[in-house]
């Protein structure tokens, strides 16, 4: 093309770059002999809409075929609007990566999404990732999707401050009619991703999906199942009770790590730590140290040391062998501490007995100086977390069909379903005074977040899976911030070892009947009390700010 006032001739590239062909020669060689007739004058005004790029100085510079191709249409190219009767659909497959466990600072497949195109192909310019579960943005990082043949599209990108990850594509990614493309959330976990955190990644919206033209529907969110941490010593096979908690009769349970760093001057071999327990109880007799590096070629999954623990001083001394494991100069490794809990017998070990792993003193702690061979000493490690042990515990989580989106008010709108999943250990129970052997009944406070009418719904109802009403409670939903279920009004809840129930809310919700009104129920972990179980028809145990560790929502519903 060339403007009227210019008697340069220049080639449209995409995303329109103008290049001055230089001279005849480089056209005709390009564009063959007729190359004149294919020239474009455009009118002055219309040269703002171009930007000019590097002249053409030689047919290397420039290849007219592989621009057209780049260049499919102005409208794609210029990124303009165009009305479209196009759909992008967006599901969660049914092959999505698996509940399970993550492993500190390792790489993960978190979710597995299908996008599938109606009516016409549909470009995709971008997606937000957003992050889901009891975690923080620095527990996941280098997000990234991964097609079916192994090939990663769009850049890599890290959570911003609202907990989303934005995936641009260059080029769009075309997702062709009758061919779906599957897409898989990849990601980094970081190695300070701990225990009793959970995270799972996902679209939250259909606005988090940018397409060159059309819509896009779906039921969202979407998002994958939920990864926990999995410490080195963990059976991964059962569920994982997170810190705070010892299950009874189970092997190699974590309860503590320590961090042991090396001085400037010198590397240091480890040649012993000491550790005591400081808690209640004769909670463990068998005692395992793990390291996060080994220098002796062993397996960082395996115990570096073991122990037995003096049941009258409380202590156990692991003893490395030469080399096991090496701290350089400036540097750290982390010490992890395991434990065999003892079986609760009601008369050694008791439901609620403790353990707290601590380093008592610098000089339960012996390294030698690789260099200068002398003996160093530690310091001193007793902000450990207490651990509590029980025969049994139950998992919470948020069931997959909890009601999610839209708010619909009645005098009975169900609001949010809980999974609880007993420990495969033992039956755990949710009883009546009558019931329970304690004679006092088990309880369970929701916490409520709202928006809506005071004074117009009134009643609150706690079902199970099979329809049975376990206790009403007279609440107005609109002007309460918490409700407190007592059990056995009158149904029970006994979930088997191993086994899942469900607990399903409903509430009047007749106070939220205008636009803007929402409504969203949690599990609150401030309070230990605010859950009370028992195991095998007996207890009273409280330990929400375990169970419910970092707050476990329901999903948030509004007008």
């Amino acid at each position: 093309m060339k403007i009227t006032t210019d008697p340069r001739v220049y080639a449209v590239g995409q995303g329109g770059i103008l290049r001055w062909i230089s001279s005849e020669i480089i056209a005709m060689a390009l564009y063959g002999a007729n190359w004149k007739s294919l020239i474009v004058d455009t009118a002055d005004a219309f040269f703002v809409n171009y930007n000019v790029g590097a002249p053409i100085n030689s047919t290397a510079d420039y290849n007219p075929q592989a621009a057209t191709a780049a260049a499919t249409s102005i409208n794609t190219d210029k990124l303009l609007a165009v009305p479209s009767p196009g759909v992008l659909n967006l599901a969660l497959a049914a092959d999505t990566p698996q509940a399970g466990v993550l492993a500190a600072g390792a790489t993960a497949d978190f979710t597995k999404i299908i996008l599938s195109a109606s009516g016409v192909d549909i470009s995709v310019k971008s997606i937000y990732v957003m992050r889901f579960g009891i975690s923080s943005n620095g527990d996941v990082s280098n997000i990234k999707f991964i097609n079916a043949s192994g090939q990663q599209l769009g850049n890599s990108a890290d959570l911003n401050s609202d907990s989303r990850a934005l995936i641009t594509f260059n080029p769009f990614l075309t997702v062709s009619q009758n061919n779906p493309v599957s897409l898989l959330i990849r990601a980094s976990v970081a190695a300070s991703f701990s225990s009793g955190k959970t995270i799972s990644l996902g679209i939250n919206q259909a606005s988090d999906i940018e397409l060159v033209s059309g819509s896009v529907a779906g039921n969202f969110y979407v998002r994958g199942n939920s990864m926990g941490f999995n410490p080195i010593f963990t059976d991964i096979t059962g569920l994982t009770p997170p810190e705070g908690i010892l299950i009874g009769n189970k092997a190699k349970q974590g309860v503590a790590s320590f961090k042991v760093t090396a001085g400037q001057a010198e590397d240091m071999n480890l040649n012993s730590i000491t550790i005591t327990d400081l808690g209640t109880g004769k909670v463990a007799t068998n005692w395992y140290l793990y390291s996060n590096k080994r220098n002796d070629g062993g397996s960082i999954y395996e115990p570096a040391a073991s122990s037995i623990l003096d049941p009258i001083t409380k202590k156990t001394k692991f003893i490395l062998s030469a080399n096991t494991i090496t701290v350089p100069a400036s540097q750290n490794v982390t010490l992890t501490i395991a434990v065999d809990a003892a079986a609760i017998d009601g008369v050694t070990v008791k439901n609620g007995d403790t353990l707290k792993a601590v380093v008592a003193a610098g000089t339960d702690i012996i390294a030698t100086g690789k260099a200068s061979g002398q003996q160093i000493n530690g310091s001193a490690s007793t902000d450990s977390k207490i651990y509590y042990t029980l025969a049994s515990y139950p998992y919470f989580s948020v069931d997959a069909l909890s009601p999610k989106q839209t708010l619909v008010p009645g005098a009975k709108t169900l609001l949010a379903i809980f999974d609880i999943t007993a420990d495969a250990a033992k039956e755990v129970d949710f009883l009546s005074a009558a019931n329970n052997t304690t004679g006092i009944a088990n309880k369970l406070t929701v916490n409520i977040a709202h928006s809506c009418t005071v004074g117009v719904g009134n009643g609150m109802v706690l079902q199970d899976d099979s329809g049975n009403v376990l206790d009403t409670q007279a609440v107005d939903i609109c002007a309460s911030n918490s409700v407190t279920f007592t059990f056995g009004n009158p149904g029970n809840l006994q979930i088997g070892p191993g086994a899942t129930k469900k607990l399903y809310i409903y509430a009047d919700t007749s106070g939220a009947n205008n636009n803007g009104n929402s409504i969203q129920l949690y599990l609150d972990d401030s309070n230990a009390a605010n859950l009370d179980f028992a195991i095998d028809g007996s207890g009273n145990y409280k330990f929400a700010q375990y169970i419910f560790a970092g707050g476990i929502y329901s999903n948030a519903l509004a007008r």
